[in-house]
């Protein structure tokens, strides 16, 4: 199974504003810096997490139809799913009609479930199939995981350096602790 974000976030779930709030920074001379920070702040927790806190449109590709009729879409929690796209035998694209699937949008990992029969034949291709879902919290991400943003953010904007003079930790125990309930798979 291979993914990749079709549509990026459109918008970061921690504003500029409350960055720079947070931070206690009245200059503007550094808003690209910050808004940097607080973006990879986001990709690092959302990646060991599995969540998207930020909403973003996914394409899941599969060889075919699967086996066990059942396919977890990650990143959660899944809000949607947009479409199934699939290769016909000639190579076009072709829209699977959504009576022969089911989704489940579950707060942990969401689920698209294909009928056991009646699917189309399909192209032999690695990306054969092609899942098209939306996930994210939209307006309302956890403040746990916005205040783990806020966090590293400010870890990664008073830590620029690799060496320092104190002790440097990689990621705060703060940040681990925050994202800790929220993790889907792994450790942070």
């Amino acid at each position: 199974m291979l993914t990749s974000i079709a549509v990026p976030p459109a918008a970061e779930p921690v504003s500029l504003a409350d960055l720079k709030a947070h931070l206690r920074i009245l200059h503007s001379s550094e808003d690209d810096l910050i808004a940097a920070c607080g973006r990879v702040a986001r990709s690092h927790i959302e990646e060991p997490t599995g969540r998207a806190i930020a909403d973003r449109t996914i394409d899941t590709w599969l060889p075919g139809w699967p086996a066990s009729a059942a396919v977890e879409l990650r990143p959660a929690p899944l809000k949607s799913v947009t479409a199934v796209y699939y290769l016909d035998t000639g190579g076009d694209e072709q829209t699977l009609d959504p009576s022969l699937y089911d989704v489940f949008t579950e707060p942990l990992i969401g689920q698209i479930v294909f009928a056991t029969s009646g699917l189309p034949a399909h192209a032999v291709s690695a990306r054969a199939v092609r899942i098209r879902s939306v996930a994210g919290y939209g307006d309302a991400p956890p403040d746990a995981l916005l205040h783990a943003v806020k966090l590293l953010t400010e870890h990664l904007y008073y830590r620029r350096s690799p060496t320092s003079d104190t002790r440097v930790e990689a990621v705060p125990m703060s940040v681990d602790a925050l994202c800790g309930p929220y993790r889907t798979f792994g450790w942070i």
